[in-house]
Order: structure tokens, then sequence, then C-alpha cells
């Protein structure tokens, strides 16, 4: 037989509801912080210069697509 005492959330519901809201406030935060890194990275990558193969070839497409029009 198991003692209650050594389960807090058995004495009351409160004490595991407390956990979970815990759990949701750090995972909150971490994709919070997650989510401004990734930010931070992919900005920096939107900021340099299309390569010129990649330019070339989205006027070979753009050319292509009017011609079809």
């Amino acid at each position: 037989m198991s003692d209650k005492r050594d389960k807090p959330e058995m004495i009351s519901g409160k004490s595991a509801q407390a956990g979970r809201a815990n759990t949701r406030r750090d995972n909150s935060a971490i994709q919070s912080i997650l989510g401004d890194r990734l930010r931070l990275y992919y900005d920096d990558v939107a900021r340099e210069p299309v390569p010129d193969k990649f330019l070339e070839l989205l006027k070979q497409l753009d050319e292509k697509t009017s011609k079809e029009d």
C-alpha cells in the first residue's frame, strides 16, 4: 500500500495542476527563445545578396513564362 504523503498530487489535484502549468510556461519560454534565435539567424541569411546564378535562372524562367502567355 502506498503512502499518499509521498505523492503530493494524490493529496490534492492542485499540485499536479501547478506542475502542468509550470511545464506549459517552461515550454512557452523555450519556444520563445528558439523563435528569437531562428529569426536572428534567418534575418542574416535574408540580407545576403542573391547569387548571380540564381538571378540568371529567375530571368530565364521569367522569359520562358512570358513567351508562353
